[in-house]
């Protein structure tokens, strides 16, 4: 990477670009080619995992998709690596950390912590620290988790020379500005790719964005229904849906599953074991629609999605951004469609921002809504 001589790294690019494999691939290469430090093992329930590489996600499916994908890239090296995260028992996990040196953990914070707790884990090897979504990952609870894993443990400091890098589509200036103190990292370097404004996140240019005017729930089943069937008679590919609550996300499911669609919904609240069930089931084309919140909204990489909907849009932008960022993956084309009310108010001006940053259609009710909810906030 650019300025690789920087304790910090922090990589800014669009939606679907390819970012994963940004940090994914040269990461592996250094150990194929430099090889692993010898590190002490022995099997059994005394073992401790000392890996090399550490990468943080903020959800679970993100941490076993990166870990499957640095499973397909370490075929045939003698490489090993292990996706923890919460779901499981800790037994299960630690199991799994028994059997075998790991070089490579892709894992959730809370549950790397409690392997650190139970002293089935150590970080004194670790050369190379990545934090994927890293926006999500250093805000509120996770921020706390992440500073105690990267200085509150056994961690070596930046100066041994452990490099650190951040990865996302959004990386707010605040969150820039708070990177060095928490990361404690005297050298940072930023690279951005893509159409950005100062903070904004940007999308592919591949991806093309509708905002449709639709006041309430109600009314937006039955025009979304009839978006469905109108995609599909000029288009193939799979579609996301995405609502701000579970239990819409449920509603949508069941409604969309009446109407002699193939429909599955995800949120958090879901068994491990589901989740996971309807994770790979969406991957291996089992059925056609996802009803999702936003744990699906960041990073998740489906193939041959052709539509994103957001049946409620969300009160922040980096949200939207990453929510549309599920189409268009890798230079294919997508198209994003949300619906818009009069709830809307907050999003109203980012959104306007956000689709002219990214040369987007910006219809005039969107244009008009968003003067009026400027006009009202500074009356006040």
């Amino acid at each position: 990477m650019k300025s690789s001589c920087a304790a910090l790294q922090v990589a800014q690019a669009q939606t679907g670009s390819g970012k994963t494999f940004a940090f994914v691939i040269p990461t592996i290469a250094r150990l194929v080619l430099r090889g692993c430090p010898a590190r002490p093992f022995f099997p059994g329930p005394t073992a401790q995992a000392c890996p090399v590489v550490m990468v943080l996600s903020p959800t679970r499916e993100l941490a076993i998709q990166t870990c499957t994908e640095m499973e397909v890239l370490t075929k045939g090296t003698k490489l090993s690596q292990m996706s923890i995260y919460g779901g499981e028992t800790i037994k299960e996990t630690a199991r799994r950390v028994e059997a075998a040196p790991i070089d490579i953990i892709c894992a959730t914070p809370g549950r790397l912590i409690q392997l650190l707790d139970e002293t089935k884990l150590s970080l004194a090897y670790v050369q190379t620290v990545i934090l994927d979504e890293a926006d999500q990952m250093l805000e509120q609870r996770l921020e706390i988790m992440c500073a105690d894993i990267l200085v509150g443990r056994d961690m070596p400091p930046p100066s041994s020379g452990r490099q650190t890098l951040l990865f996302s589509a959004t990386i707010p200036q605040k969150i820039r500005d708070m990177c060095p103190q928490i990361l404690r990292a005297s050298r940072t370097g930023h690279l951005t790719i893509g159409h950005y404004a100062e903070d904004k996140g940007g999308s592919c240019e591949s991806i093309k964005q509708v905002i449709r005017w639709s006041p309430d729930d109600k009314q937006r089943i039955g025009e979304l229904i009839r978006d469905l069937r109108a995609h599909w008679d000029r288009n193939k590919g799979r579609v996301v849906i995405f609502s701000n609550m579970r239990i819409t996300a449920d509603n949508l499911a069941h409604q969309l599953q009446r109407e002699g669609m193939t429909c599955r919904h995800l949120h958090g609240k879901l068994d491990q074991e589901v989740r996971e069930k309807v994770f790979d089931g969406f991957r291996r084309g089992e059925f056609d629609i996802l009803v999702a919140t936003n744990v699906a909204s960041r990073g998740l990489d489906f193939p041959d999605v052709s539509l994103v909907v957001q049946f409620n849009l969300p009160e922040d932008i980096d949200v939207y951004t990453h929510r549309v960022g599920r189409t268009g993956r890798i230079g294919q084309v997508g198209l994003a469609m949300a619906y818009m009310g009069p709830k809307d108010k907050k999003v109203a001006t980012q959104l306007v921002d956000f689709l002219e940053l990214n040369r987007q259609e910006v219809p005039d009710f969107l244009r008009d809504f968003a003067i009026r909810v400027e006009t009202l906030r500074h009356r006040r």
